[in-house]
């Protein structure tokens, strides 16, 4: 299943087996208000039970917006529901942000608050799919709204036998910021279709401008690679 950047999973939502392996390296510049960001993180994701996934992020941010830095993140995700004869998955989620202060910055997906928790469920039908995504974050520092909620939602059109490629709208909403709402065009290049290994996937962001702040854009490259460390097919 196609994957979105601003709303995805910890772990694989479709994985059910234990032993899955996954390293990201993301890279992102954006530019807002005379600002330009730059962007970099290592993501280590392992589903360690048949439902327990495991997530760790170091990331460092080299702009005065966020505030520059080392940031470490640690997430942890429990299956909750494989409908595979209908294409349904969904999970429960969990994540703590140790390091690193993210302020009114751009909104790629994280909560601005450092601890979240929600839920993400995804249906895939072969030559689509589409990935939703609901929870709450809190913190030391208060919600620019009243209710910190966060979403994303996201639509994929899927190309070829193999699913070689994926063509979406990516959408995240972080109500804890002013500027809540981000809009993300996304191209997936499915490896595993080509019979080449990983993915890449190219994001274009657009941050709708909101309370004191101004638009922004940006774009995002992220690199994947997976391993099934169980030796499965």
């Amino acid at each position: 299943m196609p994957e979105p950047v601003l709303g995805e999973s910890i772990t694989d939502i479709d994985a059910s087996k234990a032993g899955e392996l996954e390293v990201d390296l993301t890279a992102s510049v954006g530019h807002s208000g005379g600002t330009r960001v730059w962007q970099g993180s290592v993501e280590v994701e392992s589903r360690v039970t048949n439902r327990l996934g495991l997530e760790i992020e170091l990331g460092h941010s080299f702009a005065s917006v966020p505030e520059p830095g080392l940031v470490l993140r640690l997430a942890a995700s429990w299956s909750l529901v494989h409908l595979d004869e209908i294409g349904f998955h969904g999970q429960a989620e969990l994540s703590a942000r140790l390091a690193g202060q993210i302020e009114e910055g751009p909104n790629l997906g994280e909560p601005r608050l450092p601890y979240s928790a929600g839920f993400r469920f995804g249906l895939d039908r072969n030559w689509y799919t589409l990935r939703l995504g609901i929870g709450a974050a809190t913190g030391e520092a208060p919600s620019a709204h009243a209710i910190p909620a966060w979403a994303s939602a996201t639509v994929f059109f899927n190309f070829g036998r193999r699913r070689w490629g994926s063509l979406g709208l990516d959408s995240a909403a972080d109500w804890t910021r002013p500027n809540p709402f981000t809009l993300a065009p996304t191209f997936i290049l499915n490896g595993h279709g080509l019979h080449i290994p990983g993915t890449v996937a190219v994001v274009g962001l657009y941050g709708i401008p909101g309370g004191n702040q101004d638009a922004w854009f940006g774009l995002l490259v992220r690199v994947i690679a997976d391993f099934d460390l169980a030796g499965g097919d």
